[in-house]
């Protein structure tokens, strides 16, 4: 069922970026669903006022539950399983237990809404492309960065891969490199195994493939290794993933 006013490229662009900034929240807390939750108030707050302008009164999920509905009856032949997972989760929500296995399901069912919508704004666009599905908070490691550093953000942010900027050019790092530069020192010497720069590292470097932020999703190469997604003066827009894909 199509919104009854036009959602531009850049509010689908932020919904599916909210979105998967909740499940990402989401996941890193096995009883985390309330950025979910959030996420899924504000979008619908969003559509309501697409539809009808400035909505009277506070909006809660309850009320939200058709425009939410809007959104995953677009993508999704199984509009009534939605529609019933939905309800799942509002009574979860509403629920006075919200921790343990209750709040593990909840999170779980709210990843699968929200996966649902994500594919749902997406299909408001004529064409997907690279820039609609890329990641745009990109961590790029200079070439002066010592690997220790590159290993910290790494675990931090649950990265594979690193992009870096060597020689005028783009290459990845992996994690691998990391974890083989450490196995390969003597056990006393690991402590300053990652002293050394990413320069110095040069030779676990991978040459990154890049894509221009216009072509389409359909033509993207699917590589184990992330792509970058650059303009035409090689300035990186954004990164995507397999995952991103999905």
């Amino acid at each position: 069922m199509p919104l009854d006013r036009d959602i531009s490229r850049e509010q689908v662009r932020g919904f599916v970026h909210d979105l998967r900034e909740a499940i990402a929240a989401s996941l890193a807390d096995a009883e985390g669903y309330m950025p979910l939750i959030r996420s899924f108030e504000r979008i619908g707050r969003h559509i309501r006022y697409l539809k009808t302008g400035p909505p009277i009164g506070h909006l809660t999920l309850a009320r939200l539950r058709d425009d939410l509905a809007l959104i995953v009856a677009q993508s999704s032949a199984d509009r009534e399983r939605l529609r019933a997972l939905f309800d799942l989760i509002l009574d979860a929500r509403n629920h006075a237990v919200h921790q343990g296995g209750a709040a593990r399901q909840l999170r779980s069912w709210g990843v699968t809404y929200a996966l649902a919508l994500q594919e749902g704004l997406l299909a408001n666009l004529d064409e997907v492309r690279a820039e609609d599905v890329m990641v745009t908070n990109v961590i790029v490691a200079e070439s002066w960065h010592l690997l220790r550093d590159v290993r910290s953000a790494m675990l931090a942010n649950s990265f594979s891969w690193i992009p870096v900027r060597l020689d005028g050019k783009w290459w990845l790092l992996p994690d691998v490199a990391i974890a083989r530069i450490l196995l390969s020192a003597a056990p006393a010497e690991r402590r300053s195994a990652l002293d050394s720069s990413v320069a110095d590292a040069r030779e676990y470097l991978r040459e990154a493939v890049k894509v221009p932020p216009t072509i389409r999703r359909a033509e993207l190469p699917i590589l184990q290794d992330p792509l970058l997604v650059v303009d035409a003066e090689d300035h990186l827009l954004g990164i995507i993933t397999a995952y991103d894909l999905l």
